[in-house]
């Protein structure tokens, strides 16, 4: 008698399933790196417009001779030829130039997923909190403090 060459239906069936619990365990690994490459970028544009608002704000506060909050999102800095208005919107911070009834420039600073809160514990200090959505155990409050007209 012959022996007969091949594989069984069983063994067919257990490759089948090593098959498939090893896609389905690289699928999760994917998606997961996604998802981590994702917040990752997130929190990258966070402190990108996190650094240039600071740095663009800190110029105005240094540059400016008084300042008002008009209400409890925006805040406008005279200066000497014009008033620059900080309004916070929806993920982003919007910053206007203004000088003798005409726009000079309008800029967006990109904040996504923050609550911005801005104080002035003195006349001539001003404290803004950026508290990032905790979507990462990483993201921590921001805090910006100047004294306006001085260094």
């Amino acid at each position: 008698m012959r022996k007969l060459r091949g594989v069984s239906l069983i063994e067919v069936l257990v490759v089948m399933a090593v098959g498939t619990v090893i896609a389905t365990m690289s699928i999760r690994i994917l998606s997961q790196s996604q998802r981590n490459a994702r917040q990752t970028q997130e929190h990258l544009n966070l402190q990108r417009g996190l650094t240039q608002w600071e740095s663009q704000l800190r110029n105005d506060l240094r540059a400016a001779t008084e300042v008002k909050l008009t209400d409890p999102q925006t805040i406008v800095l005279d200066q000497a030829l014009t008033n620059v208005t900080y309004a916070v919107k929806p993920n982003q911070v919007e910053r206007i130039e203004a000088g003798a009834d005409k726009v000079i420039s309008h800029e967006g600073y990109a904040l996504p997923n923050c609550q911005v809160t801005i104080k002035l514990p003195a006349e001539d200090q001003v404290l803004i909190r950026v508290e990032p959505q905790r979507h990462r155990q990483s993201s921590r409050a921001f805090t910006i403090r100047q004294s306006v007209g001085r260094p």
